[in-house]
C-alpha cells in the first residue's frame, strides 16, 4: 500500500510555525512605544515624492524601503502602521538563518542545525531582536535582501555569466551574504559546545533585557509629546519661532501632524536668527541638557527676564519661551557654548488657528 507523501516537509513546517511565531510577536503591542529620532526621520523621508526618493539610489537612503512606508502611510499614521513594514520584514528574515544548510556538508550539518536553532529561536523569542526588528528603520530589510542576493548570485553563477553582469563593486557588494554565512560557519565549528552555546544565549537574553530596560527609562512617552503639541497649539500665536533639539526634532514633528515638516536651516542663517531674534516670541522644546549654559555669552539676567513660560513635561524634556523680540537690547553674538544651547535645533512653522 502506497503511503501518502506530506506536501509540506517537518523542517518547513517548524520553519512556518517560527516565522509566524516571530510574526506574532513582533505585531503585539507594536504601535505601544513612542517613537524615536531615527523612526521619525524615516517617517519624513517617506513623505518624500517618489521622484525623490528614486533620484537617491544609496545605502543610507533605500528606494524600495521609503516606498514600503509610504505605501503604510497611506493606510494610517499611527505608530503600529509606521513600524508594520520592519515587523513584516523581521518576521520574513528569520527563515534567512536556514540559508546556510544549503551550503554545508552532509557530515556537519548536525553542527549548523544546531547553531541554527539556537539563531532561529533567538530571533523569535529574544526581547532585543524582536524590539530592533520592529523598528522603522531602512537596514531592516538586510537578512531577507541577503536571502534573495545569495539565490541570485547562486543562479547568476550556474549560468556563467556572473562575471559579465556585475562590475567588480557590485560583486563585492553582492557576495556580503557569504561573508556572513562563512562567519556563521566559523562560529558554529565542532569547538562550539552546547555550554558555551548556553552562555551565549544567556548572555544574549541579559543583554536584551538591560537594553529594554534602559530605552524604556530614556524614551519620551507618547503622553508627553502629545502634552507639548497641545501646549504648543494652545500657547503659541503665529509667527512664532519654535526650535526643537536636534534629537527629538523628528518625532516631534511626527506627532506634529498635519503641519510643514521641519527643515533644517544652514548654520550661518540660523545664528542670524538667535543673534537677532526677528520674532516676538521663541519657543525651545527638547531635552533639558541640550539648554545647559545658555546664558554663556548674554548679558546677566538677560534670559531670565524675559521668560514667558517654562514647564518641565518630564523624561527630561522642557518647554521654554522667551519674549526676546520686545527687547531693545540687541542678544550678544552666540559663542560654541551658546550654540550648543540654543542652535543644535530645526525649527518648526507653526499655523495656529
Amino acid at each position: 500500500m502506497l503511503r501518502r507523501r506530506s506536501l509540506i516537509s517537518p523542517a518547513a513546517a517548524i520553519l512556518a510555525l517560527l516565522v509566524a511565531t516571530g510574526l506574532l510577536l513582533r505585531l503585539l503591542a507594536l504601535g505601544s512605544k513612542p517613537l524615536w529620532q531615527d523612526e521619525g526621520t524615516s517617517v519624513y523621508y517617506a513623505q518624500l515624492p517618489l521622484q525623490i526618493i528614486f533620484r537617491s539610489l544609496c545605502d543610507p537612503h533605500p528606494p524600495g524601503y521609503y516606498v514600503a512606508l509610504q505605501a503604510a502611510l497611506a493606510f494610517g499614521r499611527s505608530e503600529w502602521w509606521v513600524r508594520l513594514p520592519s515587523a513584516l520584514g523581521g518576521a520574513l528574515a528569520v527563515q534567512a538563518n536556514a540559508a546556510g544548510l544549503a551550503l554545508t556538508p552532509q557530515s556537519a550539518q548536525w553542527v549548523v542545525i544546531g547553531a541554527l536553532v539556537a539563531a532561529l529561536l533567538a530571533s523569535v523569542v529574544v526581547a532585543f531582536v524582536v524590539r530592533r526588528s520592529a523598528v522603522t528603520r531602512k537596514w531592516l530589510g538586510g537578512p531577507w535582501g541577503g536571502v534573495l542576493l545569495v539565490t541570485g548570485l547562486l543562479l547568476l553563477a550556474l549560468w556563467g555569466v556572473a562575471p559579465r553582469l556585475y562590475s567588480v563593486k557590485r560583486h563585492l557588494v553582492v557576495i556580503l551574504p557569504y561573508v556572513a554565512i562563512a562567519v556563521a560557519w566559523t562560529l558554529s565549528s565542532p569547538a562550539w559546545r552546547c555550554p558555551c552555546q548556553a552562555q551565549r544565549i544567556a548572555l544574549a537574553l541579559l543583554v536584551s533585557c538591560s537594553f529594554l530596560s534602559v530605552a524604556a527609562v530614556l524614551l519620551v512617552p507618547k503622553s508627553v509629546w502629545r502634552d507639548a503639541v497641545e501646549i504648543l497649539a494652545v500657547e503659541s500665536q503665529p509667527g512664532d519661532s519654535i526650535w526643537v533639539d536636534e534629537m527629538n526634532a523628528p518625532v516631534f514633528n511626527y506627532y506634529w501632524q498635519d503641519r510643514r515638516p521641519w527643515q533644517p536651516l544652514t548654520p550661518e542663517r540660523r545664528d542670524a536668527l538667535i543673534a537677532s531674534s526677528p520674532t516676538e516670541r521663541v519657543w525651545l522644546i527638547g531635552d533639558v541638557t541640550q539648554y545647559r549654559n545658555v546664558h554663556a555669552t548674554l548679558p546677566p539676567g538677560f534670559l531670565s527676564t524675559r521668560v514667558a513660560s517654562f514647564q518641565y513635561l518630564g523624561k527630561g524634556l522642557e518647554i521654554r519661551a522667551y519674549d526676546t523680540g520686545t527687547s531693545s537690547q540687541p542678544i550678544a553674538q552666540p559663542s560654541q557654548a551658546l550654540l550648543w544651547g540654543l542652535t543644535l535645533a530645526s525649527p518648526l512653522e507653526i499655523d495656529c488657528h
